[in-house]
């Protein structure tokens, strides 16, 4: 039972992930499938293509995993990224700076307000009120953070 509540957790970050990104670099189907008022509960009518960049490999199966089963769920089809700690911000920074970020990419407080500051990143207030997402379900602290 544990393992099944990670499971959800664990797939509830990376739907609000997807929310977050989608659309931040440029990529018309990510944009119109968030922009559609599609709620988190529909299915895009077309398939979606999103990328989902991290820095830790030993990650990598959970991640692909998840985003298995996510498609299944979503027809949101997830290409995950992923790279070492510092060859990963430096992709990121260069991704900023030239307009080609992921879609969707794990994020640390240590660079959050660079990213948050320079409109990199999708504010998620109105998602979550949509979809009356728990934010008390998540650590405050966290939540203060972010």
């Amino acid at each position: 039972m544990k393992k099944r509540g990670k499971l959800i957790s664990m797939a509830l970050c990376l739907t609000l992930a997807v929310g977050m990104m989608s659309g931040c670099n440029g990529n018309t189907q990510s944009s119109q499938a968030s922009d559609s008022g599609t709620s988190s509960a529909e299915k895009p009518k077309e398939k979606v293509n999103i990328s989902f960049a991290l820095w830790n490999a030993d990650a990598q199966d959970f991640y692909m995993d998840l985003a298995e089963k996510f498609e299944e769920e979503t027809n949101i089809h997830v290409d995950i990224q992923v790279s070492d700690w510092n060859t990963y911000w430096t992709g990121l920074e260069a991704g900023a700076t030239g307009g080609s970020l992921p879609d969707t990419f794990w994020m640390h407080s240590t660079y959050f307000y660079k990213y948050a500051s320079n409109d990199q990143l999708l504010d998620l207030t109105n998602y979550i009120s949509k979809d009356s997402v728990k934010m008390a379900n998540y650590p405050k602290d966290l939540v203060n953070l972010y």
